[in-house]
């Protein structure tokens, strides 16, 4: 086969439910993946035992290990990407289903684009397998105007928020040293950075990313799953939300804070487009929001501020963010 080689890393725990699903979806890719790297995370269900079922007649190399205690889903992904021997890597998850043209379609980008990440729009099925009425880029908020401005500056998206789905991406191998090993800040259940946006982010400084409006995966949305994804708001559930932003502790902050500079220590000088100082400028933000004073009127010169310097628009909420800052009780400084 011509072109770059193509890994697919999945990474595996008690997904004896969906995880036919998702092997037969890979199995009629029109382009084949290269390899399928496995790394279980020491399912007890019969995962592995489909796996190697599935590895003794696959048209393409199963690699599959073990980890050797819990690491959780992010670190497991570490795992599997450093075994990887792909020129490209797509990150899967157990439970969703690839369309047949999936690698197809990302690959042809990717080469055609020359881009180092590039993340698809997908569909969202329920537990049983049924469509729901949104899809990824709905679900997250990506709609065409913010299309058009990731476009022009992925870095300054990305730095607010997440808009991308790791089952739904592809990246360059040649990444990985500065990839890996993730961060500890990504570590833990605190942790408001996941190995998609990680990539993500850290390859938007150095390199080039691109969107594929292509409907690509179905992703399974169940409950529990770490997700970003939201159906339309009811009035209460708008309300809950705003209590909950103004409630929450520096916490967060602090935590968004940390990721952010592990993403400056692995870019380093090789920033493009001022991302170095930008990355940096953010990191500073949310500190400062973090460290707000507990009397409400004491915040005021600092929330002004970072309103009237525009960050709280280039790394927080915009005005939600501002006026949460301003609104959440004296003893819990801080929101997200």
């Amino acid at each position: 086969m011509s072109g770059p080689t193509v890994s697919v890393a999945l990474c595996t725990y008690q997904g004896e439910r969906w995880l036919p699903d998702f092997l037969d979806g890979i199995r009629a890719q029109t382009r084949p993946p290269d390899e399928l790297v496995v790394s279980d995370d020491g399912s007890t269900d019969a995962t592995r035992a489909l796996v190697e079922a599935f590895a003794g007649d696959a048209p393409f190399p199963v690699r599959r290990s073990t980890t050797p205690r819990r690491l959780g889903s992010t670190f497991n992904f570490a795992e599997a990407f450093g075994r990887c021997a792909g020129d490209l890597i797509a990150p899967a998850d157990q439970d969703d289903v690839w369309a047949p043209a999936k690698l197809e379609r990302l690959v042809e980008e990717m080469t055609r684009r020359d881009l180092d990440v590039a993340f698809s729009d997908g569909g969202v099925i329920d537990d049983e397998g049924r469509a729901l009425p949104t899809s990824l880029w709905a679900g997250v908020g990506f709609d065409a105007g913010e299309q058009r401005a990731f476009a022009r500056d992925p870095l300054g998206l990305l730095l607010r928020r997440s808009v991308v789905t790791g089952a739904a991406m592809m990246f360059r191998a040649a990444h990985l040293p500065r990839l890996l090993p993730f961060p500890e800040a990504l570590n833990g259940e605190a942790s408001l950075m996941l190995q998609d946006r990680w990539i993500a982010i850290v390859l938007a400084a150095v390199g080039r990313v691109g969107t594929v409006p292509d409907p690509l995966i179905d992703f399974r949305r169940h409950a529990g799953q770490q997700t970003g994804l939201r159906d339309p708001l009811t009035g209460a559930e708008v309300a809950h939300q705003l209590r909950r932003t103004t409630q929450s502790s520096a916490a967060g902050l602090l935590t968004r804070a940390d990721q952010l500079d592990a993403v400056l220590e692995r870019v380093g000088s090789d920033g493009h487009d001022g991302a170095t100082e930008r990355i940096a400028a953010a990191v500073a933000h949310l500190r400062r929001r973090a460290a707000l004073p507990g009397p409400r009127p004491a915040r005021v010169p600092a929330v002004l501020g970072e309103w009237l310097g525009g960050r709280y628009r280039r790394y927080s909420g915009g005005l939600r963010s501002a006026v949460a800052d301003l609104a959440r009780p004296a003893d819990r400084p801080g929101a997200g």
